[in-house]
């Protein structure tokens, strides 16, 4: 069991390095912890319709601090702010609003979370570009096999259905173990069980425990609750962390 983020990891890479793919938990949390660090506010906005016969729910997003005070941020997390601010010229924003234009943003919100990885050396590559690799490669293969087999299915006298059914498996097998092929570093495996390790405490912690880290921490059982909330969202272990 770990009581700490290792290696000071933001909760986005936390999640993306424990199942090697930067998906939209892991934005999701990065964006609320943005708001732990008070970048930008969250307030969710209830709307009654038809004289309150029902209502909507949404969230909005309030800008706390300008572009010019955007320091300390990873790379991610600084396009998470201009993907949502439009580069700081917008401080309010509701996520209705963001369904249409914000999915543009995300391609180089998760590269970013990547190379962040990478630098840390806990990757020798990005897991995206070596599936990307090995779909690629499955492609080609599947379509050499099948030209090869159209020709030797006319070549002798064959039908050539058997050839285009091996085409097709051989590039779905490589495919498929082309998306488990990404490797951490040695670096990477050993940060990765520290994020597990944590995960099991955000997931098992206790009453009298929070109150002993609250009494060494000097922090109350609401700020550190705040603080680990975006990492156990990454981690999917958010409502254990709640309740």
């Amino acid at each position: 069991v770990q009581y700490e983020p290792p290696d000071g990891l933001t909760p986005g890479e936390a999640g993306a390095l424990v199942d090697d793919a930067a998906d939209m938990r892991d934005i999701t949390a990065s964006i609320v912890d943005l708001a732990v660090h008070g970048f930008l506010e969250i307030e969710e906005r209830k709307a009654d319709h038809m004289m309150g016969l029902y209502s909507s729910q949404d969230f909005a997003f309030i800008l706390k601090k300008k572009p010019a005070e955007w320091v300390g941020v990873k790379p991610h997390e600084l396009l998470l702010l201009a993907g949502l601010f439009d580069n700081g010229v917008r401080d309010y924003v509701e996520l209705s609003e963001l369904q249409n234009r914000f999915y543009k943003n995300l391609p180089g919100i998760q590269k970013a979370l990547f190379d962040s990885l990478v630098s840390h050396g806990y990757y020798a590559h990005r897991p995206d570009e070596v599936r990307g690799i090995f779909i690629g490669v499955a492609i080609v293969t599947g379509a050499l096999l099948l030209g090869i087999g159209q020709f030797l299915a006319q070549q002798l006298g064959m039908q050539s259905l058997p050839f285009t059914m091996a085409a097709i498996l051989t590039g779905a097998i490589v495919a498929a173990f082309g998306w488990i092929m990404p490797a951490r570093t040695v670096a990477g495996a050993k940060a990765r069980l520290g994020v597990l390790g944590f995960e099991d405490f955000l997931g098992r912690v206790e009453g009298d425990r929070m109150e002993r880290m609250t009494s060494t921490t000097h922090m109350s059982q609401a700020q550190t609750f705040e603080k680990y909330l975006p990492f156990a969202m990454a981690l999917g272990v958010e409502k254990k962390w709640a309740a």
